[in-house]
């Protein structure tokens, strides 16, 4: 049996098949990012989008802080009810690959041609094409761009048209993280207490800025909610969340929010109400969601198809209307995602681990 820091196997959360709200939190966070996306891309700048006028940042960077947050709670699950290293990895890749590979080739494959005018002998015939294409397939981009290729003219200083993917960056990190969480299972180290200090450790550096210096700038975006989220799951395992509690963090964000620190503590103060509302025994959010998670895909395939959206309406829009005629096929597009792509990969979640036993 694979022992981890101060878990089994065999010992799991008291409220591991509690989950309610899980999916529901996750395509709002989804829903977030396209809402910001939708004022970059029709309007080229940021600056009309609500939360950026309130808070400095907009509403999609909060909606990814709540993705690594729900992230670093259920990957550490994952982990220490895995039943090998390579059964976690396995279910790991399944999660994240087959939709994002999927995308990455629909978008480099289809998109950039149909809508730069380039055939696809002329992106054969780009020197960084394949290589480019093959490097993703491997690992993602911080922003997927091909060289020559622009899906339209943008407007203004913008070169919005030439950015074919901008969120891969986050799936990159979120790899990096799965991979930091089987280091510390394999030397015993995935407890409370590391987990709380890389949360802390990463919020410092975080608030002092300095993502902008180091390599791999988006663990230390990532970090701070990630291993929020993994320090809740050790350390609440045997206890019950509450309303009380939920409520004083979220007045603790909001005075964070009043001092100008909203977006370098939202992940480490929302942590618990975040988590907290996944359990609540009064509702159930889920409920229309038991089939169905939309979420990845929204995520996955979201820009692109504003992107298409942009290329074929021009300019003009404003962020609220492109956001609501943006929607609509995003979500038919992640609900083809997850029962073509999605349901069938994680129904193979379970080959893996009947090999390795």
């Amino acid at each position: 049996m694979w022992l981890y820091g101060e878990t089994s196997v065999k010992k799991t959360s008291m409220l591991d098949g509690k989950v309610k709200n899980v999916a529901c939190i996750r395509l709002l966070a989804a829903l977030s990012v396209v809402f910001s996306h939708s004022f970059l891309i029709a309007e080229s700048t940021e600056d009309n989008e609500p939360l950026q006028r309130i808070t400095g940042e907009v509403l999609g960077i909060y909606g990814v802080f709540v993705f690594f947050i729900v992230s670093g709670y259920f990957v550490t699950r994952s982990c220490l009810l895995s039943t090998s290293p390579g059964h976690y990895l396995w279910k790991r890749f399944l999660r994240i690959y087959p939709a994002y590979g999927v995308s990455l080739l629909i978008t480099i494959l289809l998109i950039a041609p149909l809508l730069s005018g380039l055939s696809f002998s002329d992106l054969n015939g780009i020197s960084n094409f394949w290589p480019t294409v093959v490097r993703n397939l491997l690992i993602p981009a911080d922003v997927l761009m091909i060289d020559g290729v622009e899906l339209y003219q943008s407007s203004g200083d913008s070169d919005l048209g030439i950015v074919l993917n901008p969120v891969y960056w986050t799936i990159k990190i979120e790899i990096i993280l799965y991979l930091f969480v089987l280091f510390l299972c394999a030397f015993k180290l995935l407890n409370r207490w590391v987990t709380l200090m890389l949360c802390i450790t990463s919020t410092v550096l975080f608030s002092l800025e300095w993502y902008s210096t180091v390599p791999h700038w988006g663990l230390l975006f990532g970090m701070p909610g990630f291993f929020a989220g993994s320090f809740l799951y050790l350390f609440m395992k045997d206890k019950e969340y509450t309303m009380n509690l939920s409520v004083a963090f979220l007045v603790l964000t909001m005075i964070a929010g009043c001092l100008g620190m909203a977006p370098k503590l939202f992940p480490v103060l929302v942590a618990y109400p975040v988590i907290a509302l996944g359990f609540t025994k009064s509702r159930d959010l889920d409920k229309p969601l038991r089939s169905i998670d939309l979420s990845y895909g929204i995520y996955v395939f979201g820009w692109p198809i504003q992107q298409s959206l942009r290329a074929i309406c021009g300019d003009g829009m404003s962020g609220w209307s492109f956001f609501a005629m943006s929607v609509p096929p995003i979500l038919a597009a992640s609900a083809i995602s997850w029962f073509l792509i999605e349901k069938p990969s994680l129904s193979l979640k379970s080959r893996f681990q009947t090999r390795a036993e």
